[in-house]
């Protein structure tokens, strides 16, 4: 690397961690940045008003003193200095977001893809909610830092390809990045989607002192993204918390992954609603049909409704997917020991199901495991997981070291 390119690195850095800095102290003085920076004051003056010269930092104000001499200048993030584009997807929609420099989002798009989409077809469906996103924020692009992508399926992260994605058959070793890069002029960052909704959960003030935390997504599949002493786990090929293809049913069905007895297979929107339909055909689940209707299909929050309402059958599938998901999971709490445990989806509206997961972890971990953990039941946010897609681009932008 050139002489001057690693110069320009360092200095980037540098205006980085200042950034960082501003960023999680309320009130910010340029005195407090040279404190722990740990950069002389000239330094820090001159990376602090080349961040005023480009937009990313805002003068906040002087600090209120009862001391005499002269008060400190403050310093604040520019909402407006610079946004980021993110997409969430599965194999039946696209979802997008624009965040601000605080990480707020500012315009959101969803598409559906629809039944047996191709891999063509989410591709181009990709490529058209990132183009409306753009025509969204007309001159704000020029400040567009870049794309974050967040993908389900299995992804070989060093190479940027998804090399399969179970739910979409002819996916099959896709350059995800390289094919959308070649219609936009932004970096694009790609990463596996759960733990896009991670970063978006740290976005929250309830989950900012997060250091140790689990998130399952329970919708078409199960997933599970892992934070572990504040970074973002991968594994070494990157499939780390495919909870969703752990064997939970001995002699099970087969899954699509080629195994038999995954969650998956029992515990997924998926399967649960395929499950309910094959009742249906015996005679079952009558009073889900009725609330539902003859003119569309039943969905999950059909399930939880009837359960409301007084169900039998539906409060039994709900409290034995929620007990199935405990037993699955509660080997990993023990050996993990989270701070947090969040579970997310349309089940966690249901009361019956989060009973039976608390009551399961209960008997099936340590209490000193439990103790420690705060449980969250969240309902599914496609936006908000397109946040956290956004967050990895900016991340990537704007990293102090490891991006999360």
């Amino acid at each position: 690397m050139a002489k001057s390119s690693q110069i320009q690195k360092r200095q980037d850095a540098r205006k980085n961690r200042i950034i960082d800095i501003v960023r999680k102290t309320p009130n910010a003085s340029r005195t407090l940045i040279q404190r722990l920076t740990r950069l002389s004051m000239e330094s820090t003056l001159r990376l602090v008003n080349e961040l005023l010269d480009e937009g990313l930092l805002l003068g906040a104000g002087k600090m209120d003193s009862n001391t005499a001499g002269r008060k400190a200048r403050l310093l604040r993030v520019n909402p407006e200095g610079c946004f980021s584009i993110g997409i969430r997807f599965n194999a039946r929609y696209v979802t997008g977001a624009v965040i601000n420099f605080e990480h707020k989002p500012v315009f959101t798009e969803s598409m559906l893809i629809g039944d047996n989409a191709s891999t063509g077809v989410i591709l181009e469906t990709l490529k058209t909610c990132v183009f409306r996103l753009l025509d969204a924020m007309g001159e704000r692009k020029e400040r567009l830092v870049g794309i974050g992508i967040g993908t389900p399926g299995v992804l070989d992260l060093p190479n940027e390809v998804v090399k399969r994605y179970v739910h979409v058959p002819d996916w099959n070793n896709v350059p995800l990045r390289e094919l959308m890069q070649q219609s936009f002029p932004w970096p694009i960052s790609i990463e596996h989607g759960v733990k896009c909704a991670i970063r978006a959960l740290l976005m929250r003030p309830e989950y900012q002192n997060a250091k140790n935390l689990l998130l399952v997504q329970m919708e078409r599949g199960v997933n599970m993204g892992m934070l572990l002493n504040g970074h973002l786990y991968h594994g070494s090929t990157n499939i780390a918390g495919e909870i969703g293809h752990v064997c939970a049913v001995e002699d099970g069905i087969p899954c699509a992954c080629g195994q038999t007895g995954c969650l998956e297979t029992v515990a997924s929107d998926a399967a649960l609603l395929e499950h309910i339909r094959g009742e249906m055909a015996q005679g079952g689940f009558q009073r889900l049909g009725r609330l539902a209707g003859e003119n569309r299909e039943i969905t999950i929050g059909d399930l939880v409704r009837s359960c409301e309402l007084g169900d039998d059958e539906a409060a039994a599938l709900l409290q034995s997917t929620g007990m199935l998901l405990a037993k699955t999971l509660a080997p990993v709490v023990t050996i993990l020991n989270p701070d947090h445990l969040v579970v997310s989806g349309t089940l966690a509206d249901s009361g019956v199901f989060r009973s039976a997961f608390l009551q399961t972890m209960g008997h099936k971990t340590l209490n000193e495991c439990m103790d420690a953990a705060a449980v969250h039941f969240e309902t599914y946010n496609d936006q908000q997981n397109a946040a956290g897609a956004a967050r990895l681009a900016m991340a990537k932008r704007f990293s102090v070291g490891d991006v999360l």
